[in-house]
């Protein structure tokens, strides 16, 4: 793997689990490149004309509360 030390660390604690690991775009706040990147990605539907008026931070904050992951440097580590 060609991930950074950290990502690396978060994977072994969580042995044993399926890590699925997103890489943040920019952005303030990590909950925030985490919700772009699930629009971005087609994760979360949003039509393409209210992009501009979505909350990313609550999109990001939601998703990380009602999953099993950590933030690690610029990545989103989910574990299933």
């Amino acid at each position: 793997m060609d991930y950074p030390d950290e990502v690396i660390r978060a994977i072994a604690e969580h042995q044993g689990e399926n890590p699925i690991i997103y890489e943040l775009y920019e952005g303030l706040t990590d909950e925030e490149k985490l919700g772009y990147l699930l629009v971005d990605e087609g994760l979360i539907m949003v039509p393409e004309h209210l992009r501009n008026y979505v909350d990313y931070e609550a999109i990001g904050r939601d998703h990380v509360l009602n999953k099993n992951g950590d933030f690690a440097e610029e990545y989103f580590i989910e574990f299933l």
